[in-house]
């Protein structure tokens, strides 16, 4: 059946959804579609990390997350104000080890390091990592202003093994920066020429993502990020980067910044990074995208 791909929002003090899929899942791969965590005021803080954990149910995913935004006074984001995107990438029924090779790596990767050597046994036609958690810490009984938090993943592949990547951190102006900064990923190998699906990246702003083929599916996840107020530091009330894909014409307030013209073979994609304290400080950032499009059958 080949290439499926879901997107779920989930808001904090709700129930999980289930990625029901339409037929026997044979592999898959999840990544962070957006993210957006919130106090009810300002604070300071001290850890800021999401950490996912999916597993398959014959034709279903269950993802669950963990999220730990909070400051050293026991002060933590607001449930209903707080909420992350997943997609999820899953091969449905035979022929995935033909066509791609889907890793969730279930372990934490350093700042500056890399994984272990992943063997894909094959030589891949592309690597692309999606970014699946993230976590930064002041450390324990201190907290801080933020002036940047950011968190990268990426792919050094050699033959038929393939290495995840990662830049990740958080620091204030005064020369605090996270003692604890790590990152987690997935990896999107194709191993096929055409294996149904072609892959673009996306750096900031606003893009017009154009395929070789039509596509009837596209959806954006993010490789990574980087947000904060511009060459200063704050106290925080909410921080996070929403994610935007549309194949209609663009209405406000995107219409009035970009051109775009719908095609069988395009789509708009959009990233917005945001930072705000509760004095009216405002800060953004940029975010680097992995955008899927799958081929109409």
């Amino acid at each position: 059946m080949g290439l499926e791909i879901i997107n779920q929002a989930i808001t904090l003090d709700k129930s999980l959804p289930t990625f029901n899929f339409g037929g026997q899942v044979s592999a898959f791969v999840y990544g962070l579609t957006a993210f957006n965590f919130s106090y009810t005021e300002d604070h300071h803080v001290q850890t800021a990390s999401v950490a996912l954990n999916a597993t398959l149910n014959g034709n279903s995913v269950d993802v669950t997350p963990t999220v730990v935004f909070k400051d050293d006074s026991g002060n933590t984001y607001s449930p209903g104000g707080s909420s992350i995107s997943v997609t999820v990438i899953a091969w449905v029924g035979d022929g995935a080890d033909r066509n791609v090779k889907f890793v969730n790596w279930g372990r934490s990767i350093k700042n500056g390091q890399a994984s272990e050597a992943i063997d894909i046994g094959a030589t891949p036609v592309s690597t692309n990592a999606l970014l699946s958690g993230f976590d930064v810490s002041y450390g324990n009984d201190t907290d801080h202003h933020v002036e940047r938090i950011f968190a990268n993943v990426g792919t050094n592949p050699s033959g038929n093994k393939v290495k995840l990547t990662a830049s990740v951190g958080m620091y204030d102006n005064s020369g605090n920066n996270a003692s604890t900064a790590t990152a987690n990923a997935g990896l999107l190998a194709a191993i096929a020429d055409d294996p149904g699906f072609d892959i673009q990246i996306v750096h900031e702003g606003g893009h017009t993502v154009t395929f070789p083929k039509p596509v009837d599916e596209v959806m954006a996840i993010i490789n990574g990020f980087d947000v904060g107020y511009t060459n200063t530091d704050h106290h925080v009330w909410g921080i996070g980067l929403h994610t935007m894909v549309t194949r209609s014409a663009l209405t406000p307030p995107y219409s009035s910044k970009y051109q775009y013209t719908p095609s069988p073979n395009n789509a708009f994609v959009a990233a917005q990074p945001e930072v705000h304290d509760g004095s009216d400080n405002h800060g953004g950032g940029k975010c680097n995208m992995i955008v899927i499009g799958r081929y109409k059958k």
